[in-house]
């Protein structure tokens, strides 16, 4: 499952085997990671993640994270920022795939790609306020 992004006339899918090169070469822009604290602390997230998972989860302004993917799966982790190479840190407590990521806002999407490799690692398609549960079907 892939999501669709435009920039001028340059086209970008991302999802699994996209990369923030790609991204960059259709002209995308990482965002301040305060912009996208701003936009994520205190809400559910719903979006996908590799291997066609979807997922949702919660923000804690604490730093907490907990979600459930679309085949069952909970978790429980941490969340952490670096201001100094303006990245997001996932640290996951039961098993789900911990990460380091710098994130793009391709048309309002909110795409994750992998600090070393620059792989596509997950995308937040809907952010609403407060602690949800959210249908994944």
């Amino acid at each position: 499952m892939g999501f669709v992004g435009y920039m001028g006339r340059k086209k970008m899918e991302t999802g699994f085997g996209s990369t923030e090169q790609m991204a960059m070469d259709a002209g995308h822009k990482q965002i301040n990671i305060d912009d996208f604290l701003r936009r994520a602390v205190g809400k559910t997230v719903l979006g996908n993640y590799m291997l066609g998972f979807v997922f949702y989860g919660y923000m804690g302004a604490d730093g907490s994270i907990d979600g459930e993917n679309n085949v069952g799966t909970r978790d429980t982790g941490h969340w952490a920022v670096n201001h100094g190479d303006n990245t997001f840190l996932l640290k996951w407590h039961g098993g789900w795939v911990d990460s380091i990521t710098r994130i793009y806002d391709i048309d309002g999407a909110l795409h994750f790609f992998d600090r070393d490799t620059g792989a596509w690692r997950m995308s937040f398609v809907e952010l609403v306020a407060g602690r949800q549960v959210l249908a994944l079907g």
